[in-house]
């Protein structure tokens, strides 16, 4: 499905759905697609961060180079889908404004994401969480149309297929550390609790859907599959 269909089906249900919604939904709905076109956006700033790491310490393998590249392309379509729908929907702001206004902080990430290993634990337990975050809200993105609809469950099989790509590099390149994994994941949820969100992509986790429950079955569920 094309970014044009996406925007004509938007400005329909902006034409004849979104004055039926009462203010607070209205409201969500705005937010929520807000919240996934920036965190979606943010993914160019770890590829440049993860791009600067390699030339500073030349830690990350040519097969984490093309899982990375599938991973980047992928992240840019999901952002392009959301943008036109948002945009649509919600005319009235200079998006692309706030989206240029936007950078990136990694101080508070560097001492976890120490080397390929960390990253792609870290990678795989934020895919896994995001998975289930988008499913969580599936009857809000459904508001706005099934094309829509269609392509945002299109973005949870990419995001499971992330998933499965980063576990598989861990499978194969790392299984000697699998049992360091627990604690990557507990440092990463630390300090997605303590820090705010800095664009960085990962750990973007402050919004109600990400649950405690939801959040302690992604790290079992990646432990158990490390294991």
């Amino acid at each position: 499905m094309t970014t044009s269909a996406l925007s004509r089906e938007a400005q329909q249900f902006r034409t004849h759905g979104l004055q039926a919604l009462p203010h607070a939904q209205k409201r969500f709905l705005r937010d929520l697609l807000w919240n996934d076109v920036s965190t979606e956006y943010d993914a160019r700033f770890l590829s440049a961060w993860l791009r600067g790491q390699e030339v500073k310490l030349g830690y990350f393998s040519k097969a984490f180079w093309q899982t990375h590249d599938l991973w980047a392309a992928e992240e840019e379509r999901h952002f392009a889908g959301l943008f036109a729908v948002l945009q649509s929907v919600f005319p009235g702001r200079d998006w692309q404004a706030k989206l240029a206004s936007r950078s990136a902080t990694f101080e508070h990430l560097e001492p976890l994401l120490q080397d390929e290993f960390s990253v792609l634990v870290a990678g795989a337990f934020d895919e896994l969480v995001t998975v289930r975050a988008y499913r969580a809200n599936l009857h809000v993105y459904g508001l706005v149309g099934p094309l829509f609809l269609d392509f945002v469950l299109l973005m949870i099989a990419d995001e499971a297929l992330h998933y499965a790509r980063f576990l598989r590099r861990l499978q194969e390149d790392h299984s000697s550390r699998s049992g360091e994994a627990k604690n990557i994941i507990r440092g990463a949820r630390a300090i997605s609790s303590a820090e705010p969100y800095g664009a960085t992509f990962l750990l973007d986790h402050k919004d109600p859907e990400y649950t405690t429950e939801l959040l302690d079955s992604a790290e079992r569920i990646l432990v158990a599959n490390l294991a």
